[in-house]
């Protein structure tokens, strides 16, 4: 690059003005794919360990093919619950990430959810999934919760 690239100049050189008209385009195009993806359900994380904990990995296999696509083509996902069943978590944010990792596969409903762990804790769940979608990072479509 050159020093002053993407800077407001009145008079720019023509190479500059044209490196930065590719950029924003490669950017403008970059954003457009993404948002796609992100419809289609595909996310990447930038640190998925942090941000979406829980969720399967999407690491690029040896062939350098995603090893998971996240493609919901419309049709819900049937998640199925762990063998053996766990205690649901005591801190709000290890029952926000509970409930998040369980929506990770495809849509539930909150009982659904909450069959996942001992005792059913129906109403806990709830709770959890009511103040998601109050964030706005969960939508509620008909009995079943996505994310």
């Amino acid at each position: 690059g050159r020093p002053g690239a993407t800077s407001p100049l009145p008079e720019k050189p023509a190479e500059q003005a044209a490196a930065e008209e590719e950029l924003l385009t490669r950017l403008v195009a970059l954003n457009a794919e993404r948002a796609a993806e992100e419809a289609r359900g595909q996310i990447r994380w930038l640190r998925p360990d942090y941000q979406n904990p829980g969720a399967p990995s999407t690491a690029p296999d040896a062939s350098g093919e995603d090893k998971d696509e996240f493609a919901i083509a419309g049709t819900a996902a049937v998640a199925e619950a762990p063998a053996g069943k766990q205690a649901w978590p005591k801190s709000m944010r290890e029952q926000v990430a509970a409930v998040r990792a369980a929506l990770a596969a495809g849509p539930l409903s909150h009982e659904a959810i909450a069959a996942r762990f001992k005792r059913r804790p129906a109403a806990p769940v709830l709770a959890v999934l009511d103040a998601l979608e109050a964030l706005g990072m969960v939508s509620r479509e008909g009995a079943d919760w996505r994310l």
